[in-house]
Parts: C-alpha cells; sequence; structure tokens
C-alpha cells in the first residue's frame, strides 16, 4: 500500500486562500492522502485515508 500521488496539467496547482497547499503540494506532485493498492491489471483501489 502506498499514498496515492497525481502530477499533471489538469491538477490544481494549489488551494484558494489555504494552508493544505504546502501539505498536499510537493515538487508538483498532488498528495491525495488516499491510501491505495494496485491490482495485476494496474487498477487503483482505495484501501484508507492518512488524514479525515
Amino acid at each position: 500500500m502506498t499514498e496515492l500521488c497525481l502530477k499533471g496539467p489538469w491538477i490544481a496547482g494549489s488551494y484558494y486562500k489555504d494552508e493544505r497547499t504546502e501539505e498536499s503540494m510537493k515538487d508538483g506532485w498532488l498528495y491525495t492522502g488516499d491510501i491505495v493498492t494496485v491490482d495485476s491489471e494496474g487498477c487503483i483501489k482505495i484501501a484508507d485515508r492518512t488524514k479525515d
């Protein structure tokens, strides 16, 4: 299991007037807080959250 991180032109660069931006964005990656597994077919399944 690992945290789902996303990067791409369609990912918002920040939260509007919110301190969570610094927690969630690192080197252009959005750390979602979702703990996931990836099965043999490449499907992502959310298993847990790092925070609520």
